[in-house]
């Protein structure tokens, strides 16, 4: 087990966010590969309860998997038994166990080393690409780039950084799935059919116009409002009482806290990064550099765990991440060194 412990990383780098998904990968591959024991089995329940974090990170890979074999039934295969085995039929049919199977003999002797590279992968770029959630996607963008989407009934898409949403319309509803990133919604007034957006643990109904709606990567649901009003509703909440958020209003959801409270915005502050803009107001220095690392393909590494408890505030432009760090570091009187895509910042 020792070549499969999830990794850990150096006590002096202090990176902006944590190596959550790296472990949780290492765990996935192990388990896949079939080669573990009763020790292994413990130290990951272990690992599991030291923070409802870690469970989160290893379903978020178990759910990768599920959407590959997903999409995998999409294109010609189907998911049920046929009544009737026919000898001479040409296609192919599984059920979802034997989709696993499939999955497990097919990759197994090269998941491995898949797993060392994509680990790689994850010590140098941040947690930022989601090729999977993409690929099914009706609508995304890269990282570093912003769109806009005009859908079926009239109504408006812009997708900030990294984002991406698929779209269910029928004759009795509209809902975005918003699959990862952030989004403003312009919606086109339809009495019949409701507009809503699901981010799989709230779903956020339209009361009226604009309003955007952020999902984190530790999966935090963050909705404000520009014009009119939106509620707000969880899963479990069913047809019960849903808090109503109203122009200039911001509310958070996580499955770990529940909704915090209704919080009055900026919106200029908020609505910052429809102008390509990013307002930063004496957040820790860690946050800021995981805010402008969200629109660059990179890592950004403190070097030294005291550079944390530094301070940022300031206007930056989203066009030239990679400036906006030089500029921190040089106000803040840091050094900023490069390793191509990875840049640290330490003490002069």
């Amino acid at each position: 087990m020792s070549q499969t412990h999830p990794p850990t990383e150096p006590d002096n780098l202090v990176p902006y966010q944590d190596d959550l998904a790296g472990q949780a990968l290492d765990w996935f591959v192990l388990f896949q590969s079939g080669d573990f024991d009763k020790t292994d089995r413990t130290t990951f329940q272990q690992w599991l309860d030291q923070n409802p974090a870690h469970a989160k990170a290893y379903a978020k890979i178990e759910r990768t998997q599920a959407a590959m074999i997903a999409s995998i039934a999409r294109f010609g295969l189907t998911l049920e038994e046929p009544s009737t085995p026919d000898q001479n039929n040409k296609g192919h049919n599984f059920t979802p166990a034997k989709l696993q199977t499939l999955f497990r003999a097919c990759f197994k002797p090269a998941l491995a080393v898949a797993a060392s590279w994509l680990l790689v992968v994850h010590l140098i770029f941040p947690p930022q690409a989601h090729p999977f959630s993409d690929w099914l996607s009706d609508f995304h963008t890269g990282t570093g780039e912003q769109r806009e989407f005009a859908l079926a009934d009239g109504s408006h898409l812009l997708l900030n950084t990294d984002s991406a949403v698929s779209v269910d319309y029928d004759s009795n509803r509209r809902q975005v799935h918003l699959l990862h990133g952030q989004a403003l919604f312009q919606v086109a007034a339809d009495e019949r059919r409701p507009f809503e957006v699901d981010t799989g643990n709230v779903t956020v109904r339209a009361l009226g116009t604009v309003f955007e709606v952020y999902l984190t990567e530790d999966g935090v649901t963050k909705v404000a409002v520009q014009e009119h009003a939106v509620t707000v509703r969880t899963k479990q909440d069913g047809n019960g009482t849903s808090p109503i958020i109203k122009a200039g209003q911001r509310i958070s959801y996580s499955d770990n806290s529940g909704f915090g409270k209704p919080e009055t915005v900026n919106l200029t502050e908020t609505t910052a990064w429809q102008r390509s803009q990013l307002y930063i107001n004496d957040k820790p220095l860690p946050e800021a550099v995981a805010e402008i690392d969200r629109y660059r393909l990179g890592r950004t590494l403190l070097v030294n765990p005291a550079l944390a408890q530094l301070r940022v505030t300031g206007v930056f432009s989203l066009t030239d991440p990679d400036k906006n760090l030089a500029d921190i570091s040089q106000a803040l009187g840091l050094k900023l060194m490069r390793f191509g895509p990875v840049l640290a910042i330490t003490r002069q």
